[in-house]
């Protein structure tokens, strides 16, 4: 069992959507692409892209044969729920991750740390908040579609 479970994965648009749970307790969202998309195979850093979604876009990466975040061609797009002021889900994680000890014992770390530091006021991003951070970045990427045909 890895750093992160798959928590939900669904169509929207024709884009294939995920939501995972890290093991430090916060969802990320993804959403795939294929080759014929004008975004497939292009990097991007934090912050870099027009792309408007929570904490920005901060990830791609996939391609033929990836495994992240799930076995496929798709190069996924992904943002994070590990900003300031983003609270950790630490029940569910703890749920989810019941079977690994090495996570639970990072979960609760964490938990004992930032509960020693009063950390107060984060509001966690929610399985249902992170499904529609995914369909909100599906929509823009379903915009994009045919942009270079165009050209």
């Amino acid at each position: 069992m890895g750093n992160y479970i798959v928590e939900s994965q669904f169509e929207y648009k024709g884009f294939t959507c995920i939501v995972v749970m890290q093991s430090l307790a916060y969802r990320c969202g993804y959403v795939g692409v294929t080759k014929d998309h004008p975004l497939y195979g292009m990097q991007f850093g934090q912050g870099d892209s027009d792309i408007i979604v929570h904490g920005s876009l901060t990830h791609s990466g996939g391609g033929e044969k990836s495994t992240y975040p799930i076995e496929s061609d798709l190069w996924w797009l992904g943002f994070s729920c590990a900003h300031k002021g983003d609270g950790k889900d630490y029940e569910k994680a703890l749920e989810l991750f019941r079977d690994n000890p090495a996570a639970l014992k990072r979960i609760n770390t964490i938990r004992a740390i930032e509960k020693a530091s009063n950390r107060n006021g984060e509001k966690v991003c929610t399985l249902e908040y992170v499904e529609n951070e995914c369909r909100n970045l599906a929509d823009q990427l379903s915009a994009m579609e045919g942009v270079n045909a165009e050209q």
